[in-house]
């Protein structure tokens, strides 16, 4: 190698050295997420209690519906069993057709939602739980401006 090579060479081997030093000690601070899972029937009228008991008050006392950054709140909406239909397998409901309409609704949302936080999306899904009537449901769609799905 001719010595201009050389010590280009060897400058370069130092720079990256010395950021793979730095690289490697120096701290990265990691922020912990505490993440609660959720799960229940559109139409159970346990998890229907806990959403009007428990959640609700809850999500009434966020600011801006933002809540702790450290907090992620996920709920789960379940069909149970399944049966088969046209040689399909097909999800049943425990509480009948309309909690099968109510909980694609919730997957729904949750799904197609934008430019919300987990905990807007939650209180969508809370106005949804234990309705009567899908028109109802989907009347909980409208003030929060998500009628994009």
């Amino acid at each position: 190698m001719k010595p201009a090579k050389q010590s280009i060479f060897v400058t370069m081997v130092m720079i990256y050295s010395v950021i793979l030093i730095i690289t490697i000690f120096t701290p990265v601070q990691q922020i912990h997420v505490d993440i609660i899972d959720i799960t229940g029937f559109a139409k159970c009228a346990l998890t229907t209690k806990w959403f009007r008991t428990q959640l609700a008050p809850f999500l009434g006392n966020l600011t801006a519906k933002k809540g702790p950054k450290n907090l992620k709140m996920v709920y789960h909406p379940l069909s149970i069993g399944q049966k088969k239909g046209n040689g399909t397998a097909v999800a049943t409901c425990e509480n009948g057709w309309l909690e099968c309409q109510l909980n694609k609704l919730q997957c729904c949302t949750k799904k197609y939602s934008r430019n919300v936080t987990d905990f807007e999306i939650l209180a969508v899904l809370e106005c949804i739980q234990g309705k009567q009537w899908f028109g109802k449901a989907l009347d909980c769609l409208q003030p929060r401006n998500l009628q994009t799905l």
